[in-house]
């Protein structure tokens, strides 16, 4: 996956990619949410190390999806993310 001109990559800030063009449209809604939580059931069922880092490069950029410390120290598998009503 290439990287937008301010070298983030590319899904971290878009929610439509095309192979020979840049979309304007970013991400709505509960992306990155839905992206972890997707990406922490299949870390749980493949073990890959790969999706693992995944998850940390994701909220390494997006901070408000998961406190990095509290994922490490639920052992980088429980990252479910919740916001608005169910929070209050």
């Amino acid at each position: 996956m290439r990287k937008c001109s301010n070298g983030v990559p590319h899904y971290l800030q878009h929610q439509v990619w095309k192979p020979e063009q840049d979309d304007p449209r970013g991400l709505g809604g509960d992306q990155i949410n839905m992206a972890l939580d997707s990406w922490n059931l299949l870390y749980g069922y493949l073990g890959d190390p790969t999706v693992k880092q995944n998850m940390v490069e994701i909220t390494d950029y997006w901070p408000g999806a998961r406190n990095r410390r509290l994922a490490a120290a639920l052992g980088g598998l429980a990252i479910s993310i919740q916001y608005g009503p169910a929070l209050r």
